[in-house]
């Protein structure tokens, strides 16, 4: 349950510390004067957005604060999430400080991130606003709200049909993805295995263009590259006009060898130039080997140009250079091999997608026997909680629509919710039958058989009472009343005969300064209570309407007393004074003043 509420610099609230008690709370006030900002706050530290403009005007942040007494629920998440030394607290505080830039949430003073906060939430709290009425007019949301009532078992269905689902259309997207491609390359085909023979045929290697580039400056400079070479070779070693360089160096060879007979420090140059003289007989050697290997061959030339341009032709085609123009033929026999295989793949996959399908089929058979089962328990259910808020002549009916063919990640059931409020009227859909007041019983009741199947230790209900008075707001109190024996209920409402059957009524005032607006909350006493219902009742405070305020409460405290109700907050010391007489306790005592009672708009 929730124990406490902080709320600093949040929209009006400069500084507000509530502590909440167990059974039901009722937060009154004049409309406008904050009430909403309550809820605001509590949904804003569980995980609703909370805009950077609700910070108060000249404030830095905002801060947000709930203490929860935690239930088993809640022990076993944070034992899931390992958080093991907050499993054994007897209070958790969740906290949201809002900047301008954004916002941080704590657990017990540890940053967590936001899916915790929202995991956290479902297991502490559920709110009913006015909007959700809208939902019960949203048949897209009714498959949602029956599926809500499934125990354990139904939600293990819902869970493998979702995932199963999502397999399924996995393996479809694959298949039309396959067969496309198949398609698509089946029309390529051709032209792909031409392009694969064009470069097979090619029989290209790699760095060939760069050896055939340089053949070929060699064929196109033969003549010339002969001349100076054998010019070279005819200057170092064999020259039929003169002298040669080797014959030079042998000259100075002797001359050296004859004078290093007297002086032995010559011997070093004489070697230097036996190595000299051998570096350059062998440079002989090789340019007479160059010049017998020249050879000038016009075919060859020819050749060589006719592969050079049959590679430059693949390089517009295929490629900047060879080893790109192999990668694509290397490609393109990758793609045919996969067309080779692809009807095999194709064939696996539809084998796939075909159990799926069975697996889903029988997982959807099964989810719609459950659902049928869930519809025999929500039409009484729904019937008998409508009777307890005073529409004993409604009939509730549901209807499924099963479509074999239907795929859907939820199961292949269409849901509507008919109603029928009056005798010999027809069933007829929600949003073409139910007034706003019936709606907002309507609403109440699914969320009370739905609290039932999906406890949770703490109820709001922002303004559900919108559209009731008389009648329907006394057994709506009284509902409300039964449900704080098994919840924490906090509501917001106007209706005095709703506030009268709260364990605890706060009352919310603004108020306006000549330079700020601020407001005040105050846990009303008793006496007090008396007072702000006759406000309630009729907008201002009158012996009348102090009358009337004090016959609701008294009524209120005996219709709970009857309950045996042992949430009752009433003061001992003012009990005996507005303790009600016991004729006070029959039923149709309490109808007939709820029903004579005016409501303050």
């Amino acid at each position: 349950m929730l124990k406490k509420l902080t709320i600093q610099n949040f929209v009006i609230a400069e500084a507000l510390e509530i502590d909440f008690t167990q059974g039901m709370c009722v937060l009154t006030g004049e409309t406008g004067a904050g009430k909403s900002l309550i809820v605001d706050a509590i949904l804003g530290v569980l995980g609703q957005r909370v805009a950077p403009d609700t910070i108060r005007q000249g404030a830095e942040f905002a801060y947000l604060e709930a203490v929860f007494a935690p239930n088993d629920s809640v022990r076993s998440l944070l034992r899931e999430r390992e958080f093991d030394e907050l499993v054994d607290v007897e209070s958790l505080v969740l906290s949201k400080t809002v900047h301008k830039t954004g916002s941080r949430s704590r657990l017990n003073g540890q940053l967590v991130t936001q899916s915790l906060i929202r995991e956290l939430s479902e297991r502490l709290i559920d709110s009913i606003g006015q909007n959700e009425n809208q939902t019960l007019f949203l048949e897209e949301s009714h498959l949602t709200m029956l599926d809500e009532l499934g125990t354990a078992g139904h939600q293990q269905l819902l869970q493998e049909i979702y995932q199963i689902f999502q397999s399924l259309q996995s393996n479809r997207r694959e298949l039309a993805g396959a067969a496309e491609r198949a398609r698509e390359h089946e029309r390529q085909k051709d032209f792909m295995a031409f392009q694969l023979q064009e470069i097979s045929e090619a029989n290209l290697q790699p760095e060939e263009e760069e050896a055939l580039q340089a053949e070929r400056e060699r064929l196109r400079h033969a003549e010339k590259l002969l001349a100076s070479a054998g010019e070279a070779y005819a200057g170092l070693y064999d020259n039929p006009h003169g002298s040669t360089v080797c014959e030079q160096l042998e000259s100075v060879q002797r001359l050296l060898g004859s004078a290093a007979r007297f002086d032995s420090s010559l011997e070093p140059v004489i070697e230097t130039l036996d190595t000299a003289l051998a570096q350059m007989q062998e440079a002989a050697r090789d340019l007479s080997a160059y010049v017998d290997g020249i050879e000038r061959n016009p075919m060859r030339l020819e050749e060589v140009e006719d592969r050079l341009d049959l590679i430059k032709k693949l390089r517009h085609k295929y490629g900047t250079d060879i080893e790109s123009i192999l990668a694509f033929g290397s490609d393109l026999e990758t793609r045919l091999k996969e067309l080779e295989h692809s009807e095999e793949h194709i064939r696996e996959l539809e084998k796939a997608v075909a159990e799926l399908e069975r697996r889903y089929a029988k997982t959807a058979a099964n989810l719609h026997r459950s659902r049928q089962q869930l519809i025999k328990q929500l039409e009484p259910r729904i019937e008998n909680e409508l009777k307890e808020l005073g529409m004993a002549k409604t009939r509730f009916s549901v209807e499924m629509d099963h479509d074999d063919n239907r795929f859907a990640e939820n199961g292949q059931e269409r849901v509507r919710f008919l109603m029928s409020p009056n005798p010999g009227e027809p069933l007829r859909p929600l949003a073409r039958i139910a007034s706003g007041g019936e709606a907002s019983r309507l609403l109440l009741a699914f969320k009370l058989v739905l609290k039932r199947a999906n406890p949770v230790p703490t109820l709001i209900f922002d303004e559900v009472d919108t559209g009731i008075s008389g009648k329907a707001a006394l057994v709506v109190s009284q509902k409300l009343a039964r449900l704080g024996l098994e919840h924490q209920v906090l509501c917001i409402s106007h209706l005095p005969v709703i506030a009268a059957m709260a364990d605890q009524q706060l009352w919310i005032e603004k108020q306006m300064g000549t330079k700020a607006t601020r407001i005040q909350l105050t846990t009303l006493k008793p006496e007090e209570r008396v007072t702000r219902l006759a406000q309630m009742t009729s907008g201002q405070v009158t012996d009348s309407s102090l009358s009337s305020a004090r016959e609701i409460y008294e009524h209120a405290l005996a219709f709970k007393s009857s309950l045996g109700a042992s949430a009752c907050q009433a003061d001992p010391a003012q009990e005996s004074e507005i303790n009600p007489p016991e004729a006070l306790f029959a039923p149709e005592t309490l109808l007939n003043l709820a029903l004579e009672l005016p409501v303050a708009s």
